[in-house]
């Protein structure tokens, strides 16, 4: 941008103004924007190889994505702006599932504290999913009817970080009939599924602590199956002197922003997990729990913009945790199309 002022005899200024070449939005887009760091997420993948052979294959099994809190459709299909063979969808429409993301748009999420600020109870910290994150339940149904309608078979939703409990929210909401027709097993990667101790800030406001008390654990595990997924690289390190909210995008170092994450979801800063949820906060009581060293939180490295290939969502941890959901479908007592 351009600015231009006049100054008075005094020196004070008597006139000013700006122009800019973009407006203010796309700005601040610019500055969250991630930065267009190069990163190979399979060998000589930037040179053009292609990816490598899946260790895992499915028989056109339908997937409904649901993203997490922050994040955008297109962060499961082009990952910072990276080619679409990187992204979690591509990677599991390698492996024969047929794959689509709940159409959540970034600025959706300022849905949520609108809906806070309009519910008593929310701001009680008594809040439910069915309020303040009603709107993410609505578009995470419609999304999951139109696989069945389009696949003729019943979903396997994965969950990603916020994206699992709200999982569990819809099923919570629409009740075991509609679950028995439309959802064959819920997958969670690193899904904070533990709400804060007592007396410690809330971010979900009681929506996470209320559904636990309605829907505990895995809930409806006599007709569908459940997978928790933990990552294990990261183990919190205090530093002096930190700000936690300038860490979400300028981090000391992951070891301080995994700190300042363990610690707002469970008091305790020093443990251990996927940059962002400790481990065991991410499993979820009655399901099949896997946990996966060196796995890290989502498309980014957690604090900074830069892109990483070594969290749930790239393709050299996939097969990890696609090998669990393969082992539970093929131990149901009806197992479904999947070839290894």
């Amino acid at each position: 941008g351009r600015t231009k002022y006049t100054p008075g005899s005094d020196g004070r200024i008597q006139s000013y103004s700006e122009q800019w070449d973009i407006d203010a939005g796309e700005a601040l887009a610019q500055l969250i924007q991630p930065k267009k760091e190069a990163v190979d997420h399979w060998p000589m993948q930037l040179e053009g190889a292609p990816p490598p052979k899946p260790e895992v294959v499915f028989q056109k099994l339908p997937v409904v994505l649901l993203p997490g809190f922050g994040n955008d459709a297109k962060d499961y299909v082009e990952p910072l702006g990276q080619d679409q063979n990187v992204g979690l969808r591509s990677c599991l429409e390698r492996r024969g599932l047929l794959t689509s993301v709940v159409p959540v748009k970034r600025s959706d999420w300022l849905r949520v504290f609108l809906g806070i600020l309009l519910d008593d109870d929310a701001r009680a910290g008594n809040g439910t999913a069915r309020g303040a994150y009603g709107w993410y339940l609505d578009l995470t149904k419609t999304a999951i009817e139109e696989s069945l309608a389009s696949t003729g078979q019943p979903a396997i939703l994965i969950g990603h970080s916020a994206g699992g409990w709200l999982g569990r929210a819809v099923l919570e909401r629409e009740g075991l009939e509609w679950a028995q027709k439309h959802v064959q097993g819920l997958v969670t990667l690193g899904t904070p599924h533990r709400p804060p101790p007592e007396g410690q800030m809330d971010m979900t406001f009681g929506c996470l602590r209320n559904l636990n008390k309605a829907h505990p654990g895995a809930y409806f595990s006599d007709d569908m199956f459940y997978v928790s997924v933990a990552g294990d690289a990261v183990v919190g390190q205090k530093i002096e002197g930190n700000i936690p909210i300038v860490e979400l995008i300028q981090s000391a170092s992951p070891e301080s922003t995994a700190w300042n994450s363990y610690q707002a979801l469970g008091s305790y800063g020093n443990l251990t997990g996927d940059g962002l949820v400790p481990v065991d906060w991410a499993h979820l009581p009655g399901a099949q729990q896997l946990t996966i060293k060196g796995c890290l939180h989502s498309i980014n490295i957690a604090g900074t913009t830069l892109p990483t290939n070594s969290s749930y969502l790239c393709e050299s941890f996939v097969d990890k945790w696609l090998t669990e959901v393969f082992a539970v479908l093929n131990s149901e007592p009806h197992p479904v199309n999947v070839i290894k």
